[in-house]
């Protein structure tokens, strides 16, 4: 997806470079990068035992390639952790895991970005990406929130004042 902001155009690569490895991993996430996206976009989802992980959908059926289906909300991170996520794709990517926020920003280079789309609605999501993001010296410029939840866009205001949060709005086609 291209971006344009007046005479800046930037490129933000949905769910990393899904086109050729697992959406949202790690894999997905640095192919992007190396392919000179300025920002990644992934979705983010806390567990029960309060990690934030990266995956689009509320339960892992379709990434596990229908084998298994765990509640991500429902699920530790331990859980989580021992699914392959990337078998789908390909041999190349078999025992790729759903990634935590940490390992995600972690491998965010110098002057790149992250726009996370916040999938968990519960105003405890909001709280511990703000722990989270205070462990980590990625500029506020170069974090962006979305969500299609209005009451996350408050949360997000009054916990991470200095980071920008757009709402996003469903289509039909």
């Amino acid at each position: 997806m291209q971006i344009n902001s007046g005479d800046n155009t930037i490129i933000v690569a949905h769910r990393g470079a899904s086109y050729a490895a697992p959406e949202n991993t790690i894999p997905s996430f640095q192919l992007a990068f190396e392919e000179k996206a300025d920002f990644i976009e992934g979705d983010f989802w806390l567990t029960k035992d309060n990690e934030i992980v990266c995956i689009h959908d509320p339960d892992t059926r379709r990434v596990t390639g229908n084998k298994t289906k765990m509640i991500v909300r429902s699920s530790s991170l331990e859980e989580l952790k021992k699914l392959d996520v990337g078998s789908w794709k390909g041999n190349k990517y078999k025992g790729t895991t759903i990634p935590t926020l940490q390992e995600v920003l972690q491998i965010i280079p110098e002057g790149k970005g992250i726009y996370l789309e916040v999938k968990d609605y519960r105003e405890i999501f909001i709280t511990r990406l703000a722990e989270i993001l205070k462990q980590y010296s990625i500029s506020n410029d170069k974090i962006r929130l979305i969500t299609f939840n209005p009451k996350r866009l408050q949360s997000a205001k009054k916990y991470l004042p200095g980071i920008k949060v757009f709402r996003l709005f469903g289509c039909s086609y």
